[in-house]
């Protein structure tokens, strides 16, 4: 009997996109999440951010949190609200007086949240990763000077 691939996400249906606030596009599977998850915490935002590492350069962290005034602040429907801080702190790749913030490299982040059998997770569409790496843990931003690392998968 020949082998079968078997696609093992139940959300299949085609996406589409809930609002588009200051270049982030949140999509209808993310917003439905992230509503039922603040629900549950109520005051709280998403928090997501940048953490150096892995063998890219930089990975995603996401939590629930409170704002802090370098926050930028982006206000969805239906309460949810995403805050992504502007203090700068990684170096450039090109220039290394300068620094970037988790905003520089987020801006214009595609956010989708998809369901499948055995996990579930935020799906993060970058338009500012120059290149990921192989076992999709961690990507590098276009003028990133960070050293990469090796991947603890």
């Amino acid at each position: 009997m020949p082998s079968m691939k078997v696609d093992l996400v139940l959300n299949t249906v085609k996406d589409e996109i809930f609002e588009e606030r200051e270049g982030v596009v949140l999509y209808k599977s993310a917003h439905r999440k992230l509503k039922q998850l603040l629900e549950l915490h109520p005051g709280k935002r998403l928090r997501i951010a940048l953490e150096a590492g892995g063998c890219a350069g930089l990975s995603y962290a996401a939590k629930l949190d409170d704002p802090m005034p370098s926050d930028r602040r982006l206000q969805f429907g239906d309460g949810v609200e995403i805050i992504i801080d502007t203090t700068p702190r990684f170096p450039s790749q090109t220039d290394p007086s300068k620094l970037y913030s988790d905003w520089d490299f987020l801006k214009g982040l595609h956010i989708k949240y998809q369901e499948g059998i055995l996990s579930s997770s935020f799906m993060m569409d970058n338009p500012n990763a120059q290149r990921g790496c192989a076992c999709g843990i961690s990507f590098k931003p276009t003028d990133y000077g960070g050293k990469p690392e090796s991947c603890k998968t």
